[in-house]
């Protein structure tokens, strides 16, 4: 960007003050096309992919079951050094299952369920929700349940910050 580089937006308005000209005209025809376009696309319907398959889960409404979580997980690819870590995705659920049972227990100032060393990486968690995977009947729950239980059973909280319920 020089000194005699005009942006688009600059160019019109300079046009506009100096007077309308055809190419002015044009060019804010097709601005406001684009505009148009993309205000109608971005209210569409939103985009619905069904969980037809056994490696898709549901985007939003029902809660991901530890099955469909195992499945996908497993087909992601690995990465072995420094240490086993699952691909992004998976730990992106697990993060997010964090931050917002964090959230939870700040809002209605409960107690914390699990008191999780913050060395423990993502992927860590990941592999102990796919190893309470391994248990069948767990797989028809919501993981965020199952993840729950684990994350209370392997890093229980002192008993100083222990709920009464």
């Amino acid at each position: 960007t020089g000194a005699s580089t005009e942006t688009v937006p600059i160019k019109i308005y300079s046009g506009a003050r100096a007077g309308s000209t055809p190419a002015l005209n044009a060019l804010a025809t097709v601005m406001i096309g684009l505009v148009a376009a993309a205000a109608s696309a971005s209210t569409a319907r939103p985009l619905q992919v069904p969980a037809s398959s056994a490696t898709e889960a549901p985007l939003y409404g029902a809660p991901v079951l530890l099955g469909q979580f195992i499945r996908q997980c497993a087909l992601e690819p690995r990465v072995s050094p420094p240490g086993r870590q699952l691909a992004l995705p998976c730990q992106a659920y697990v993060i997010g299952f964090l931050e917002s049972s964090g959230l939870l227990e700040y809002e209605t100032k409960t107690g914390p369920r699990y008191c999780l060393p913050v060395e423990v990486p993502p992927g860590e968690l990941v592999e102990l929700l796919m190893k309470a995977g391994e248990r069948k009947e767990l797989r028809e729950y919501p993981a965020a349940m199952v993840l729950r239980g684990t994350l209370e059973s392997n890093f229980p909280c002192p008993p100083e910050m222990k709920r009464d319920n």
